[in-house]
């Protein structure tokens, strides 16, 4: 059984509400608010020289999330299929037109375009079924990173991107597993992929004695 304390962790590690367990936490969102408007990220430099008004900004860019999840082929079939608007939401689920995916931005592959951080969620309990990454080339996005082992939840770490998995031991209610990786990866420019570099294992249903796990895993 998760202890309180547990609890707290994962739902802040995720963003998401452990229904059935005893927590009200909402979670920590790192990214700022769901949305679908990306903006460039030229910044308005007011006046030019001489006083002249500096051209007008560009219109921000327009992406659908939900399409691009939809029709991306390497997002799994069965994961497309459960993709549909919430009927019943947990309060913390995040809702892009019904749809139950949360959307952040950030710099994660040295693209001049902002990347996007999708991760999808199960409606009825909140727990991310799915996390990618999409890195502007050209004209469209692409598929960079995917976790479709839930429960997953992917967030932008600086310029690092993090990913926390929970996973269950026997024993465990369906509310609340009670293991937790956090993995962090970072982008390799000769590669253009993501390489992990730090892993953190926690075992919340076993007392540690103090001890805290290492980045590889173990405990010291």
């Amino acid at each position: 059984m998760i202890t309180g304390g547990a609890i707290v962790g994962l739902a802040a590690a995720g963003g998401w509400m452990l229904a059935g367990c005893g927590s009200t936490s909402q979670g920590v969102r790192k990214e700022g608010p769901a949305q679908t408007d990306w903006a460039s990220t030229a910044e308005d430099s007011g006046k030019q020289a001489g006083g002249a008004s500096a051209p007008p900004k560009p219109t921000p860019e327009k992406v659908d999330p939900i399409r691009l999840v939809k029709e991306d082929p390497q997002v799994s079939d069965d994961l497309k299929q459960n993709l549909k608007p919430c009927r019943k939401t947990t309060r913390s689920t995040p809702l892009i037109n019904g749809y139950p995916l949360d959307v952040t931005k950030g710099k994660l592959t040295g693209s001049a375009s902002t990347d996007l951080v999708i991760n999808v969620m199960a409606c009825t309990d909140g727990f991310g079924i799915g996390s990618y990454v999409y890195r502007k080339v050209g004209q469209k996005y692409e598929n960079v990173f995917q976790d479709e082992q839930p429960p997953v939840y992917s967030v932008v770490a600086k310029d690092s991107l993090e990913v926390t998995r929970l996973s269950y031991t026997s024993g465990d209610p369906v509310c609340c597993p009670s293991r937790e990786d956090v993995i962090t990866y970072r982008w390799s420019g000769q590669r253009h992929a993501f390489a992990e570099i730090t892993r953190t294992h926690t075992d919340y249903s076993t007392p540690n004695d103090g001890q805290t796990p290492s980045a590889d895993g173990t405990e010291g």
